[in-house]
């Protein structure tokens, strides 16, 4: 990915910008993804070898010969191949002659199912943090499911071939004979994140036995914009005012001052019980539901079933708008009309005078697809805009009526100041702040990176149509010369994502197997949409929407930039690299070190996949533990239970408190120490006559080393003493 040009003038500039960009490879050339696919090759130049095998592995075909490949696995292997060109890395070898045997040391395995373009950051850090460890895969052919050996309802992911990425930026083509088992799952083959056009990663994902970054479960849940528009609201995080109209309560949001939450249905409307009725349209026939009673006893705002089965059939062309608790005998009391409606929320005082966008929600609306601007209260264009949607969008998204969030304004720059030496914003220009949150192998949230897109400010902003750049440099093109103002919004920022990412992790907490997704469906890296507004001379920003996928691209290009701005001009890097600070490592006040940029904005989340990949490892292992010592320990025995541990304890003391918190205990007296090699043999008998086999042996008690070490050359295992 190459540096682009500095100084922009206007709008017309920055439009060539993103054009130069598509053409290095740093964007698709429209972001129209039925124009240019989602396997679009980048770049015109090739200096690379091309006659490499990317054809199915010789495990899938028994065949000793290269097989063709699928015409889109080139093209991602051309795109690869442009951004190590342009980045300075050695190209991809070809070893598939070779099949691979040993995996790394740690015994991490991580499987990318995706396009190269979306992840070539998080594999190189991947690579860098334990070589062989990031695996590609460009087809389903590269990778199978078996049954899991340690729960036969599960399946284990095995990858036969893929592009391994190692230290120092060096890649392979590889085979593996035998086929490497998957720790750790990152899946952007699925239909969301492919516009469709790519979904055999959904299928490929049900049942593992691994853990995974965003299961599908997860993904919806995430990129439901209503529900994390409440996470938001509720952690104090600014939200536009929003009406939301759906056709099906997915999960629970409940009216609040800035968000109103309506249901879309068939029109049913009944008169008060002690009038005559009047002749209406009859409902579809629904099941009297059975819960309708305890909903309005308990005063909740759930919509019962029949009300989603009537919203199943709702007649688009005249939507009926049901609110809190309406129904009885599951006949609707009270119904106004969707217009009605928004003519209600264009009414409301923080709305009057504000223009309005219009947009869907759900897993596939992201990078702008279906967002509209309307002027103030132009209620005609904004009801045929929900109209258009509501006949587009998945039954169970969502459509959401906002206020369109001014941006800041350019201020006057003082002649002299340091923001000479940039592009200057004028009023024509706004740009969307993207903050990356990972989550960190001690559970820790951690903003990475903050970056900005620079486009017009009269059409919806993504990251297809902008120009990327830090934000601190974006403050000071808009007249923010001081810098503790600038400090402040970006902690401001920093924090308020890492608030959101905590509570998400709490929900997810409370979440069983099934609904997130597997057992090891974790949401690890979010990205948070926010635009820079004033109110009353403050800098507020306002949260849009959060992206569970698609949040990681803008912010390697920016490390990428940044990277070789070091490399190639003598230029302080920490004069220019004004973005990924936190509370350690992105806090640091000292010049950033060469090898420390690149993969910067990713590092907490590769750190994650190491520390989650070796606790699977982990699961279901025997593990022989030499002494319980005291209460300081309790905490292990606690843990080994949670990471799915069979810890075989002994013990001398056989009323020992760990007795009942282990797989197996062994009351022996090893208190004589100058007896070790008796007890060591003994254990080893005891072991036998259980038919326990170990796969480790360890002590957490000083005085039992000498007899873990004599017990961990018995068994041939490494041990840890």
């Amino acid at each position: 990915m190459a540096v682009s040009k500095t100084y922009y003038k206007d709008v017309e500039d920055i439009q060539l910008v993103v054009k130069e960009q598509a053409v290095l490879g740093c964007i698709p050339k429209t972001g129209d993804y039925e124009e240019d696919g989602y396997s679009v090759a980048h770049g015109t130049y090739i200096a690379w070898e091309t006659n490499v095998n990317l054809g199915a592995p010789f495990a899938s075909t028994k065949k000793w010969q290269v097989h063709k490949p699928e015409e889109e696995v080139e093209k991602f292997y051309n795109s690869i191949q442009y951004t190590l060109y342009e980045t300075g890395f050695p190209e991809t070898v070809d070893r598939t002659s070779t099949p691979r045997r040993n995996v790394n040391k740690e015994g991490v395995i991580v499987a990318v199912l995706s396009a190269p373009y979306e992840c070539i950051g998080m594999l190189l850090e991947c690579g860098q943090q334990v070589s062989d460890s990031s695996h590609l895969i460009l087809s389903q052919s590269w990778v199978s499911k078996e049954p899991s050996r340690d729960n036969r309802s599960m399946y284990s992911v095995y990858v036969h071939k893929a592009i391994t990425f190692h230290k120092g930026g060096a890649t392979y083509i590889d085979e593996f004979s035998p086929p490497r088992r998957v720790t750790y799952l990152v899946n952007f083959f699925t239909s969301a994140i492919t516009h469709g056009l790519k979904d055999w990663g959904s299928d490929f994902e049900r049942n593992l036995d691994c853990q995974m970054s965003s299961s599908l479960p997860l993904c919806d849940m995430i990129d439901d914009k209503l529900w994390t528009r409440y996470l938001m609201a509720k952690v104090g995080i600014v939200v536009p005012e929003t009406l939301s109209l759906r056709v099906k309560d997915k999960r629970m949001v409940p009216n609040s001052e800035a968000i109103r939450v309506c249901l879309l249905g068939k029109c049913v409307k009944a008169k008060k019980l002690s009038e005559e009725p009047t002749p209406v349209e009859e409902p579809p026939p629904v099941d009297k539901p059975t819960h309708n009673v305890k909903c309005q006893e308990q005063d909740c705002s759930c919509r019962i079933e029949a009300l989603a089965k009537m919203a199943a059939k709702a007649n688009a062309d005249n939507p009926c708008v049901y609110i809190e608790k309406q129904l009885k005998d599951g006949v609707c009391e009270h119904a106004i009309s969707m217009e009605q409606e928004i003519a209600k929320f264009l009414d409301k005082p923080n709305v009057i005078g504000k223009r309005i966008v219009v947009k869907p929600s759900g897993p596939e609306s992201h990078s702008s697809i279906g967002v509209t601007i309307h002027q103030a209260g132009k209620l005609e264009s904004i009801t045929n805009a929900v109209k258009d949607l509501l006949e587009k969008i998945n039954g169970a998204d969502t459509v959401l009526v906002e206020t369109f969030v001014e941006p800041i304004s350019p201020r006057s720059i003082v002649s002299g100041s340091q923001s000479v030496d940039l592009w200057k914003a004028n009023k024509r220009h706004s740009f969307r702040v993207c903050s990356t949150v990972c989550r960190d192998f001690d559970g820790t949230p951690v903003t990475t990176s903050i970056t900005c897109g620079i486009s017009s400010k009269d059409s919806p902003i993504n990251g297809y149509n902008s120009v990327c750049q830090g934000l601190d440099s974006t403050l000071l093109a808009y007249g923010l010369t001081d810098p503790a103002v600038r400090r402040a919004v970006d902690r401001d920022i920093r924090k308020k994502g890492e608030d959101l990412m905590r509570i998400i992790m709490e929900e997810e907490s409370k979440l069983d197997e099934v609904q997130r997704g597997g057992l090891g469906g974790y949401t690890d890296i979010i990205g948070i949409d926010f635009f820079l507004t004033d109110e009353d001379g403050q800098i507020i920003p306002v949260a849009i929407e959060v992206n569970s996928h698609n949040c990681t691209f803008n912010c390697q290009v920016v490390d990428f930039m940044f990277h070789l701005t070091q490399q190639y001009t003598p230029i302080n890097a920490q004069s220019i690299y004004q973005v990924c600070r936190s509370d350690n490592e992105y806090d640091s006040e000292t010049p950033l070190k060469q090898d420390s940029i690149l993969g910067r904005s990713v590092r907490p989340w590769v750190r994650s996949m190491i520390q989650r990949s070796q606790n699977h490892v982990l699961r279901g292992k025997h593990i022989l533990i030499i002494g319980a010592g005291g209460f300081s320990k309790a905490f292990v025995w606690h843990d080994a239970v949670a990471l799915g541990v069979r810890v075989i304890l002994v013990e001398s003391n056989p009323n020992h408190f760990a007795k009942d918190q282990v797989y197996e205990f062994i009351n022996l007296d090893i208190e004589d120490h100058t007896q070790d090699h008796a007890h060591a043999r003994e254990i080893m008998k005891i072991l036998r006559n259980k038919e326990i086999t170990v796969n480790g042996c360890l002590t957490f008690w000083e005085d039992c080393g000498p007899l873990a070490a004599m017990c961990a050359v018995l068994l041939k295992t490494k041990g840890i003493v």
